[in-house]
């Protein structure tokens, strides 16, 4: 820590919490030389910046980021507490969000897609770039050697297209749908502050003003608007039965849990909404073989976090540790493990073998069906 500045030191010094002792001391490395290298950032010219305040091997800085275990979320929540305690320590707090694409046209770039550029677009040419789409939250602050606001990034989420989403089977999610859950982490970090959130047209809408509504007493949001627009009353609330064929049950799955729900005490864990959950377990006649389900709103926190786990744990009068976590993804073995119960993967989800693996899982089956092989009912 010699070679960074007293000052900058408690800024640092709190993102040591996301790493290990090696890993931290090497990313402290990689930012300071981040700074000060001109040209492209890669691990490569970072390195001849500072070659001599480096030690151990120039593939472990490169290891630093192709094998992380560490999570940003740390970092941003650092950031932002540094942010707020010593620029903004009281009254509202500005908050500004939007998107930007950041050009990345190789063959093997992850997440990649083809976006609208809207800097070089116009009302009747429209430019596309390829790359990563990022939606950015960031705080507003007031500098005194400054004449306008800055806004300081705190938070980003990678967008992705609706087309990757559909190749990977996973949810699509639209620029507001990620601000939301950016803005929704934000409040839990800090629930004594209140947030005064502007963005453009495209976060001026229903979603975010519906969850606005729900948090006003931590959320005020401004947004651009339709200027005919009928304000009069709030939007009607979603209802009907879900479409035929929206949910399916995997063959053999039903068969299992029945034979299961003979035995043991089974419990759902999910991070969808209650209402969601309720309407799939009624639609696939599934609710008669779980003793309870725990949603995104029954427990304090919700997947990764091991709350799901310990509130169906103590439902069901029984330590977690005595608990069998069961899912197709990296979160649900994070959960189980994080709650101390043992953890299953499966590969007939989102979930690849090498990904569940690295979480730790205990075992790994190809197919739910195949728990009946494991779990003697």
């Amino acid at each position: 820590m010699d070679f960074i500045p007293s000052v900058a030191q408690p800024l640092l010094l709190g993102f040591a919490l996301a790493f290990t002792q090696p890993t931290f001391e090497r990313w402290l490395l990689l930012l300071v030389a981040a700074l000060l290298t001109p040209g492209r950032h890669t691990i490569s010219n970072l390195l001849r910046t500072l070659s001599p305040l480096t030690s151990g091997h120039p593939s472990s800085y490169h290891r630093v980021f192709s094998h992380r275990r560490w999570s940003l979320w740390p970092l941003g929540r650092a950031l932002a507490r540094f942010i707020l305690e010593h620029w903004v320590p009281q009254g509202a707090v500005y908050v500004a969000g939007d998107d930007t694409v950041d050009e990345h046209p190789g063959r093997k770039v992850f997440g990649k897609a083809r976006h609208r550029d809207p800097v070089r677009s116009s009302h009747s040419f429209t430019a596309y770039r390829w790359g990563h789409k990022w939606v950015v939250l960031s705080i507003v602050v007031k500098f005194s050697f400054a004449t306008r606001p800055w806004a300081l990034p705190v938070l980003v989420a990678l967008y992705r297209s609706e087309e990757w989403n559909t190749k990977h089977r996973r949810r699509h999610k639209t620029p507001a749908t990620l601000m939301r859950q950016l803005l929704a982490v934000l409040i839990h970090w800090f629930p004594q502050r209140h947030f005064i959130f502007s963005g453009d047209g495209s976060y001026g809408t229903h979603e975010l003003a519906r969850f606005a509504h729900r948090h006003r007493a931590h959320l005020t949001l401004v947004s651009r608007f339709y200027p005919n627009a009928n304000l009069y009353a709030p939007p009607p609330a979603v209802s009907g039965q879900p479409k035929a064929g929206r949910y399916a049950i995997m063959a053999g799955v039903e068969t299992l849990l029945e034979r299961l729900a003979r035995r043991y005490p089974i419990a759902l864990i999910t991070a969808r909404p209650e209402r969601a959950t309720r309407i799939m377990l009624e639609h696939l006649n599934l609710s008669r073989f779980f003793q309870l389900a725990v949603s995104a709103q029954t427990a304090p926190h919700t997947k990764p976090y091991p709350d799901p786990v310990h509130w169906a744990a103590r439902a069901l009068s029984l330590a977690a540790e005595d608990c069998v976590m069961i899912g197709d993804t990296t979160v649900d073995v994070l959960t189980g493990k994080r709650a101390g119960a043992q953890t299953i993967g499966v590969l007939c989800g989102f979930g690849q073998r090498a990904e569940l693996e690295r979480a730790g899982a205990d075992l790994i089956v190809n197919h739910t069906a195949d728990l009946s092989q494991i779990l003697p009912a």
